[in-house]
C-alpha cells in the first residue's frame, strides 16, 4: 500500500478521527459566537422582562441543538478512535 504525507502525518486513505474532529469544534466555535451575539436579548429579558424575539429564540435554539449534536458527534469519534 503506498501512504502519502499530508500535513506532516502518513495518509492511508482514511481521515484520522482527531482530522474530523477539528472542523466540527471550529463549527462549535462559530455557533457559540452566534449565540453571544445575541445574549443581550437574555439579559434584557431578565432584567425588564421585555420579550424576546420569536425569531431569535428560534434560531439559538436551533444553535443549540446544533452544538448538542455535533457534541455527541465529537464524542463518538473519540470513542472510535480510542476502541
Amino acid at each position: 500500500m503506498v501512504k502519502a504525507v499530508t500535513a506532516g502525518s502518513w495518509w492511508s486513505g482514511e481521515m484520522d478521527p482527531y482530522d474530523k474532529i477539528q472542523p466540527l469544534e471550529a463549527e462549535i466555535e462559530n455557533l457559540r459566537k452566534d449565540l453571544a451575539l445575541t445574549d443581550w436579548y437574555v439579559v434584557r429579558y431578565a432584567e425588564t422582562g421585555k420579550p424576546i424575539p420569536e425569531e431569535v429564540l428560534a434560531e439559538r435554539q436551533e444553535k443549540r441543538q446544533r452544538i448538542n449534536s455535533i457534541q455527541d458527534e465529537i464524542q463518538s469519534l473519540m470513542q472510535q478512535s480510542t476502541g
